[in-house]
């Protein structure tokens, strides 16, 4: 908002003997705008820039994220199967016994 209205405001401007160079002051003004322009294109192709390098580490990460959770599940079938021996095998010693 504060830029719109800062566009809204008069230049600085130059006098000629007639008053004001109305065209002097329009190329300065749209000199001005053209510049801040690029600098607006430039930080903008820098954001997109670091949004995509987030974007690659946020895939990196969903991916080891899916492995880990992969690799628990696979811990749990295993701790559950050992448990279940565990078991068998105290049955059978209490039945041996």
């Amino acid at each position: 908002m504060s830029e719109a209205g800062e566009m809204l405001q008069p230049a600085v401007t130059a006098k000629s003997p007639r008053g004001t160079d109305l065209l002097q002051v329009l190329e300065d003004r749209i000199g001005e705008l053209v510049d801040r322009h690029h600098e607006a294109q430039k930080r903008i192709a820098e954001l997109q820039a670091r949004a995509a390098a987030s974007d690659v580490k946020v895939v990196e990460l969903s991916s080891r994220m899916t492995e880990a959770d992969q690799l628990r599940e696979d811990l749990r079938g295993r701790v559950g199967r050992l448990l279940a021996r565990v078991a068998a095998i105290e049955s059978e010693s209490g039945e041996g016994a």
